[in-house]
């Protein structure tokens, strides 16, 4: 798949806190952004030619009329046998729901694969202006067992994010599984990585799908 290469777990966590320096390369004449630099969008891998790119993208400008929603959820901790294959196709189904007609996503701010996919979102909305990142977050607290590195990457995420809006004010044993219902109320597209039949990744999808959305298990397309 043209998407397998030079993309990596790492990449997706360090970009952000290069990318200012990658811009200011740029302007003084070394070349593209870290982004461009690394591998090439998936649209302009499958068409080369660019006029041909331009309508691509015109239309899926277009699409962003329809205003669908995709919800993120996904493990805290991912098997490490999963880990360097993940990225990619994150990368690959984000695209193709923004193709679909998704606008916006929605994101829990947990640690793993809500942060994975978020970031992703970041990156895509730098190339589609249209793209909105809503983060529905459980508490204020959120963060206060974390590693400082983790919460360098929620607030990097959190300070781009579209709309934030926050279950409870403080932790409370059922904040966690408000904030994942809201998540899917109103959702189209269910985006996840669900390993288990037990715990809150399980319980998210399983009410997303009794309650109509569609639900794209990422480790499906890992197996």
């Amino acid at each position: 798949c043209f998407l397998f290469n030079r993309f990596s777990v790492g990449a997706i966590i360090d970009r952000p806190f290069q990318r200012e320096r990658d811009r200011a390369t740029a302007r003084e004449g070394g070349g593209r952004n870290f982004f461009a630099k690394k591998f090439l969008p998936p649209l302009q891998n499958l068409f080369h030619f660019p006029f041909v790119c331009c309508i691509i993208v015109i239309y899926i400008q277009k699409l962003g009329e329809n205003h669908m929603i995709c919800c993120f959820t996904g493990h805290r901790s991912i098997p490490p046998e999963y880990m360097k294959e993940l990225p990619y196709v994150l990368d690959y189904q984000i695209e193709r729901l923004i193709v679909c007609g998704v606008t916006t996503f929605r994101g829990g701010g947990a640690i793993g694969f809500d942060t994975l996919a978020e970031l992703v979102v970041l990156e895509k909305k730098e190339k589609y202006d249209f793209l909105r990142l809503e983060l529905i977050l459980p508490c204020r607290d959120q963060t206060s067992k974390w590693s400082a590195r983790d919460k360098q990457i929620y607030d990097y995420i959190l300070a781009r994010a579209d709309s934030v809006k926050y279950v409870s004010d403080k932790y409370t044993s059922g904040c966690m599984y408000a904030r994942n219902r809201a998540l899917v109320d109103g959702s189209d597209f269910c985006l996840a990585f669900c390993s288990s039949e037990k715990g809150g990744t399980a319980y998210t999808v399983n009410y997303a799908r009794s309650h109509g959305v569609d639900v794209i298990n990422t480790l499906e397309m890992m197996k």
